[in-house]
């Protein structure tokens, strides 16, 4: 049976002074959010008409500067359906794919938050005139992992004109993806403090 060890354990043996997981169990933070933007339908793609073959668009795609946001997928009539796919980079540049399934002309949102966008391929089209937009969605993402609901603390809001944050109640934490969704939508420039506990390594 192999025996486990701490990186601190390993690096300590060698008589350099590391420590770098000396502390155990889980980590208070608070993620602080400044100014973010409204949901947008079409910011991270505007509404592409669809064609008989598969589309990958790979530039002009982008979230806002520091924003770390789930996406959304919309169509523009009812025929509109098929697979989304989006390739990205979660907070620590880590590259994934989502896909998300369009549903006519609803807005269908993502799971999982994004930093960076690197791809959008859009689907086939089912019936004339089809089209999809991308976008974003209130879901905002965790910087940190947790490792379930009860690890997340409490949400702050602060609307622009306000002078202080209040606390908000009604919002709903899914701790797989690390995306916290507010209880009521994101007007522009609205400021948020997310606090949970999260494992420091």
């Amino acid at each position: 049976m192999s025996l486990k060890r701490r990186l601190s354990q390993v690096l300590g043996a060698i008589k350099k002074g590391y420590a770098v997981d000396t502390l155990q169990g889980e980590f208070p933070l608070v993620q602080t959010e400044v100014a973010y933007g409204a949901a947008s339908a079409v910011q991270v793609l505007a509404s592409t008409v669809l064609t008989a073959a598969e589309q990958e668009v790979d530039t002009g795609l982008a979230l806002p500067t520091r924003e770390f946001r789930a996406l959304s997928v919309t169509g523009n009539q009812a025929s509109v359906a098929g697979i989304v796919s989006i390739a990205g980079r979660d907070w620590a540049g880590r590259a994934f794919v989502e896909n998300i399934t369009l549903s006519g002309v609803a807005t269908v949102l993502g799971d999982r938050p994004f930093k960076d966008i690197d791809k959008v391929t859009l689907p086939v089209l089912v019936g004339a005139g089809d089209a999809v937009s991308v976008g974003m969605c209130d879901k905002i993402g965790l910087k940190r992992p947790i490792e379930a609901t009860e690890d997340y603390l409490g949400l702050l809001r602060k609307a622009q004109a306000a002078t202080e944050f209040s606390a908000e109640a009604g919002y709903t934490v899914n701790a797989t993806y690390g995306t916290v969704l507010p209880g009521t939508i994101i007007v522009a420039n609205d400021s948020f403090q997310l606090a949970y506990e999260t494992e420091i390594f």
